[in-house]
């Protein structure tokens, strides 16, 4: 986390995104997942980031991996963290597509396992 603190810093727009495994019901998964982006737009805000910057959202239905193991499972209850700078080429990450993780963008880091 210390290194995409560091990046976020200089970065123009930061966007989370939290998820969650396909257990549970929805309204409590659409919670959490919404926890586990606040816990990281919390984490960035306090180590200096201006929270204007900062866009959170959540995706209760996007996996990046199967549910049909533990590990699977585990690898979808996380948060994503997009980066854009004005280095960036414009589209470079799509922050306002609905599952940035399909898009073609590059995510700058997966924080697993994010406990609200």
């Amino acid at each position: 986390m210390a290194t995409v603190l560091a990046e976020a810093k200089s970065a123009e727009r930061i966007h989370v995104r939290g998820y969650t495994d396909i257990f549970g019901k929805m309204p409590e998964n659409k919670t959490l997942a919404m926890s586990r982006a606040a816990e990281v737009r919390t984490y960035l805000i306090k180590g200096g980031v201006d929270l204007a910057k900062i866009t959170t959202s959540y995706c209760i239905d996007c996996f990046i991996e199967s549910n049909e193991s533990e590990e699977g499972r585990a690898a979808n209850r996380q948060a994503l963290v997009a980066l854009s700078s004005a280095k960036s080429a414009p589209g470079a990450v799509d922050m306002d597509h609905r599952d940035a993780c399909r898009a073609n963008g590059k995510h700058v880091a997966a924080v697993k396992e994010v406990k609200p």
